[in-house]
């Protein structure tokens, strides 16, 4: 009789190891695939305005302080058949890397935390499709700090007594 309980305690054990129960993954988030360049990353999955005026990235701050500007090339990586050959691979620059990002959401920008940043782009991207993929790269001389840093962020939204 021992011997069918402990069959029976394996059985239930490699079902719950080879086929787990799909709602317990469902409040997990599915993680974002972050490239990191230098102090900061940014997220593979960007929200590119309809007009092409903008492009809004996901960037996680990797520097001990929080960030205040971020001045940011963009690159256009076309989708053409000579793209997908791995032939004349070109990197296009559409936008000005003298004018910086714009902290869409997440103020401060504090160290470790992800905030949404807004690049605008060229007026006249020539053959832009919505196909094309966009890059950004930034120096760590790039990055800038707030003088003053901003107050630590209270988890509950209210100062504790």
């Amino acid at each position: 009789m021992n011997s069918k309980l402990v069959n029976k305690l394996h059985l239930f054990l490699c079902l719950l190891i080879f086929f787990p129960n799909p709602v317990w993954g469902e409040g997990k988030n599915e993680e974002e695939n972050f490239i990191r360049t230098g102090t900061i990353a940014f997220s593979e999955k960007y929200i590119l305005a309809e007009d092409f005026s903008h492009i809004i990235f996901k960037i996680k701050n990797h520097n001990p302080r929080s960030l205040s500007q971020i001045f940011a090339w963009v690159y256009r990586i076309p989708a053409s058949k000579e793209v997908k050959k791995g032939k004349n691979t070109k990197l296009f620059l559409v936008n000005n890397p003298h004018r910086g990002g714009i902290l869409v959401k997440g103020r401060p920008h504090r160290p470790g935390e992800k905030a949404q940043w807004r690049f605008l782009l060229d007026r006249n991207m020539e053959g832009a499709t919505e196909k094309d993929k966009f890059i950004l790269r930034a120096s760590p001389k790039s990055v800038f700090f707030p003088s003053l840093e901003p107050p630590p962020a209270y988890p509950t939204g209210k100062r504790e007594k």
